[in-house]
This record gives structure tokens, sequence and C-alpha cells, in this order.
């Protein structure tokens, strides 16, 4: 045994421990939120310019849902909010039993907008919950769309 050494007394030591503890949290917290916000929320390239919306005429929504059991309809007017050519639509239609999904290839000229009808099955995918529209945009190379989650447009179904 050494004599005359001290060492820490056992509280010192525990706050040290906290305090180590608390500051490796907050590293790992601040590199965890940097990593959350760029992993899917940072726009793919070739869709700057890109937005789509629900047109609303006096404050409404034109979105009608209507139907029931596996006829019913979704008709929704649509507009090319952005400065760039919508080559084609993503449709996400979330429902209480399930999710339907529809894509299609049309062009939405800027500022223009575009009338769809959707069939929807509400003994399959129960009652309408929220309803998504994503544009696409063609790639300079192929002809084969890109998703523009940044310029979507959400509706929440009363």
């Amino acid at each position: 045994m050494i004599k005359g050494k001290k060492g820490l007394s056992p509280l010192i030591a525990t706050v040290v421990l906290i305090a180590f503890a608390v500051a490796l949290g907050a590293v790992v917290m601040s590199w965890g939120k940097t990593y959350v916000s760029n992993a899917g929320l940072v726009s793919p390239k070739g869709c700057s310019g890109v937005s789509i919306g629900i047109k609303e005429v006096n404050g409404a929504a034109q979105l009608k849902v209507t139907g029931s059991g596996d006829s019913g309809r979704i008709e929704v007017i649509l507009e090319n909010l952005g400065s760039t050519n919508i080559e084609g639509l993503r449709t996400w239609v979330l429902g209480e039993e399930g999710t339907f999904k529809d894509e299609s290839k049309q062009t939405i000229e800027p500022g223009f907008p575009l009338e769809k009808t959707f069939s929807y099955d509400y003994n399959k995918y129960g009652s309408i919950k929220q309803i998504s529209f994503t544009p696409m945009v063609a790639t300079d190379k192929s002809k084969s769309l890109l998703s523009c989650p940044n310029g979507k447009a959400e509706y929440a179904v009363k």
C-alpha cells in the first residue's frame, strides 16, 4: 500500500461519473439528431422547385371522399405549385385497416391543375385517416421517375 496518497471520496467520484455520463449522452443525442435530420428529410437532387398542393376554392380543399364498401371514391384536384414539370404522382391513402398505394405517370405543368379520381375499397382498407400525394420528376439520363417527398401534399380526413 502507498502511504500518504489520498483518492477521491466516493461522493466526488459519483458526481464526476454522472457528469461524464451526461456529457456523453449530450454528444450522442446531438449526433443522433443530425443523423436523423439528414437521413430522410433532405430533398433528392433534381427535386428543387417541385411542389404539389390540393387546390382550394374559398378556403375549402377540393378533395371529396364518397361511397362505401368496395365502391368508394376519392376525387381530388391537385395543382403544380412548383417551377418544374411533375411527371408522375405517388398516392398513399392511410386507412384504419391498411394502406392503399397508387403510382401513375402524368405530366402536370407548373401552375396547372390535375383532376384525379381513385377507386377505394373501404372493406379492405377501412375508413380513411390521411391521404398523401408525392410528386415525381423524370431523371435526366433515364426514363425512371424520382420521388420528391419534400414537395408532397397531405390531407387529414376528419
